[in-house]
């Protein structure tokens, strides 16, 4: 018998079976004996044509389709059916001529050699496992990268020789003797550099299994001078050095050491902020320093001076300690932006514009359409997520701006279906992302950062827990004017200081929306970030003033954004202060806006404000912090305050 004619009946007796099955479920209107005698009739009638195979199944099918009645199976036909597996292909082998099967394939060999090859391509270019997000933040270890000299580690009681590409664990003592020095890289991305007769202990190591963004190391220094660098840290991870009951703390990006000695601890910032937390006697001194500052601690007479770093600029050319570290530093950012451009060109595989690209997204297709639950299903969508956003960034990378906007569509499209599924992946997944495009100095890559701050947003539906994701991407557009700077990117710059100011005015016309408990806790969140953006906006004016002359007209659109976000300052600080009234007095915000650029009118209002609203003793201390550094026209960029224990 030829294969698809054995084929063609075996597909009419399937139907026939489902039309049964279709006639059992809507019920017989007819008696019990009358329907058994014509279900019996029936069966019957099929289990001889079966036996026989000398019937049209479509022709059987058609005339069963008219009969206006319920037809269950027979006892016997179920019997039939309930066969075992073995005895049901053994009696449809013995419909199947092996021979005329054989002779149908060979007949149609060029097709059948046509799809095997096609698929032995597909299966060979893309058949491989994508590399899940976590593996690429997770393949950077804690590690042992450089050494000089003599290095030791001193692990469960034992000392060994340190070796470059040796693994350091939580618990470990490292020392350097004579002349020696070591360079330590971290999972988070950070660069630490222990330097010449030192130690060092690593207290805390800790990585969120869940997401490999989130990160928090805390390292010890016990004698000894330490350079840290930090990067690209995601919100919620930090990195601290800390001296006995001296901790400074970095939430985003700093450069910094740590000189430790007997009865004393001295920092100094050389980019970005950090903060620090002293404890002396029972007071409790805390703040935040910035560059080009230091903070000396002593601990025997307890007080701590805040100072300029003498000869700032000098130091940089003749301090081998910092010369040296600052070298090391341009290497390790070169170093991690070419490891994340390789793992993403790897992950991404074949990029828009090549031939073989369509075969590739229809590759995905089918894996998704083939997912047997929605636990596979949903792990396919992160995955082909994040192939988009490795498309996009290899794109990026390579300067073809038209279609890396296209990526960019296809990734924020892979996002929103995402999304629909587990709001808690998205979130996990555009943190790692986020922390990638840190990592990369590429600037056509910030409005991409933008969009993926936007993104974070739009998916928190409690409105709380959106009004504080919104407050932490918005201060990072401050963050990401000033790198743009030291890259150059001046126009970009000034593009993310216009984003900080539309975004925090939105936030502030925002808070009419929640209940006056959610709206006083957004509003000393604000306040407690307005703070530290004020010290931001001084970095970006000092990196204004250390531009050669030639750089200057470049830059006068960012110095023009920067007078503008000054003069802000004081209106949104009257716009959080009357948020803070049960009811929001209409013509008064109104006014607020009309005299936004008199700075003497502000203060005004801002005083009646205070009194007439009675804010908390925290909310208070925040608003007068806040007038005070805006108040201050120097470069000083710190705050201080002391509790008592």
């Amino acid at each position: 018998m030829n294969m698809f004619r054995w084929l063609y009946r075996h597909y009419g007796l399937e139907k026939i079976e489902h039309l049964l099955g279709d006639f059992s479920k809507e019920g017989l209107p007819l008696k019990n004996p009358r329907k058994n005698l014509l279900k019996k009739q029936i069966m019957r009638h099929i289990d001889q044509v079966m036996s026989q195979e000398t019937v049209e199944f479509s022709s059987l099918a058609k005339q069963l389709g008219r009969l206006n009645m319920d037809v269950a199976p027979s006892k016997d036909f179920k019997f039939k059916t309930r066969e075992s597996l073995l005895t049901t292909l053994g009696l449809r082998l013995q419909r199947l001529d092996l021979g005329d099967l054989w002779n149908g394939v060979w007949g149609r060999r060029r097709y059948w050699s046509a799809v095997v090859a096609i698929m032995v391509v597909v299966i060979g270019v893309f058949g491989y496992t994508v590399h899940f997000p976590n593996q690429v933040l997770a393949a950077r270890i804690n590690t042992i990268e450089q050494i000089y000299g003599q290095v030791f580690i001193e692990r469960d009681g034992q000392q060994i020789v340190a070796g470059e590409g040796m693994r350091i664990q939580e618990g470990d003592h490292i020392l350097t003797e004579g002349q020696g020095m070591a360079s330590i890289g971290f999972f988070d991305d950070t660069q630490v550099t222990i330097g010449l007769q030192s130690e060092v202990e690593i207290l805390h190591l800790w990585v969120d299994p869940a997401n490999s963004a989130y990160t928090i190391i805390q390292v010890e220094v016990i004698t000894g001078r330490v350079w840290s660098q930090i990067v690209n840290l995601s919100n919620g991870s930090t990195f601290s050095v800390s001296s006995g009951k001296t901790v400074f703390t970095i939430d985003k990006k700093a450069t910094f050491d740590v000189f430790v000695s007997e009865g004393k601890v001295e920092a100094r910032v050389f980019d970005y902020l950090i903060y620090f937390e002293v404890t002396q006697g029972n007071v409790l001194r805390k703040g935040t320093l910035g560059r080009p500052l230091s903070i000396t601690i002593n601990s025997v007479e307890e007080n701590l001076k805040i100072e300029p770093i003498s000869d700032f600029s000098l130091l940089k050319q003749v301090d081998f300690w910092v010369q040296f570290n600052l070298e090391s530093n341009q290497k390790h950012l070169d170093e991690l932006a070419f490891y994340y451009q390789n793992e993403m060109v790897q992950i991404a595989g074949v990029l828009p514009g090549n031939v073989l690209y369509p075969t590739k997204r229809v590759a995905e297709e089918t894996r998704l359409f083939l997912a047997s639950d929605e636990v596979i299903k949903r792990k396919l969508l992160l995955e082909f997520a994040h192939i988009r956003f490795s498309e996009m960034v290899a794109l990026f990378a390579k300067n073809d701006l038209k279609l890396g906007e296209k990526a960019l569509s296809d990734y924020r499209v892979a996002f929103l279906n995402l999304a629909r599924e587990n709001e808690a992946d998205v979130q996990m997944l555009l943190q790692q992302h986020k922390k990638i495009l840190q990592g990369l100095p590429i600037n056509s890559l910030g409005e991409v950062r933008k969009m993926l701050d936007e993104m974070l947003v739009q998916i928190v539906h409690d409105e709380k827990a959106r009004g504080l994701i919104q407050l932490e991407t918005t201060a990072d557009r401050l963050g990401l004017a000033l790198e743009l700077m030291q890259l150059g990117g001046y126009d970009l710059a000034a593009k993310a200081l216009e984003d900080y100011e539309s975004q925090f005015e939105a936030m502030i016309d925002g808070l009419g929306n929640f209940d006056m408990a959610q709206r006083k806790e957004l509003i000393l969140a604000i306040l407690d970030q307005k703070l530290e953006d004020l010290q931001y906006l001084k970095l970006i004016q000092a990196e204004l003033g250390n531009l050669a002359d030639e750089d200057r007209p470049e830059a006068d659109s960012v110095q023009q954004q920067l007078i503008v976000l000054q003069k802000d300052t004081l209106f949104q600080l009257n716009a959080l202060v009357l948020n803070l009234k049960e009811r929001a007095v209409l013509y008064l915000s109104s006014f607020l806006k009309d005299v936004k650029n008199d700075e003497e009118i502000q203060k005004q209002i801002l005083s009646r404000l205070k009194k007439g609203t009675q804010p908390s003793v925290e909310i208070m201390k925040l608003i007068n912090d806040l007038e005070a550094f805006y108040d201050d026209n120097g470069e000083k960029v710190y705050t201080l305050s002391e509790e008592y224990l």
